[in-house]
């Protein structure tokens, strides 16, 4: 049986800034502003259901799309962009 309803592709274009992440209460990932980031091309991102942060919200994105400073998540780079910077298709 397949799935009815399709996963959301979301994507990130080259130049976007981002924040990282650091590590806080309860080993939860906070976004740094100090940690800036630009992403080097277009990226494929997954987005986390964890609650934002004023207009960010929390992503990973495959090692070595990023230049910047950030914390690994399972092989990934957990990252904090405004909502408005991720297209949906």
């Amino acid at each position: 049986m397949s799935n009815f309803y399709q996963q959301r592709t979301y994507m990130v274009k080259k130049g976007t800034v981002g924040y990282g992440s650091v590590m806080g209460h309860y080993n939860f990932f906070y976004p740094e502003e100090k940690l800036e980031c630009v992403f080097l091309s277009d990226c494929i991102v997954r987005k986390f259901k964890w609650m934002g942060y004023e207009n960010f919200v929390a992503i990973t994105a495959p090692k070595g799309f990023v230049a910047g400073e950030t914390l690994e998540y399972k092989g990934y780079e957990v990252l904090w962009v405004k909502l408005e910077d991720i297209e949906a298709y």
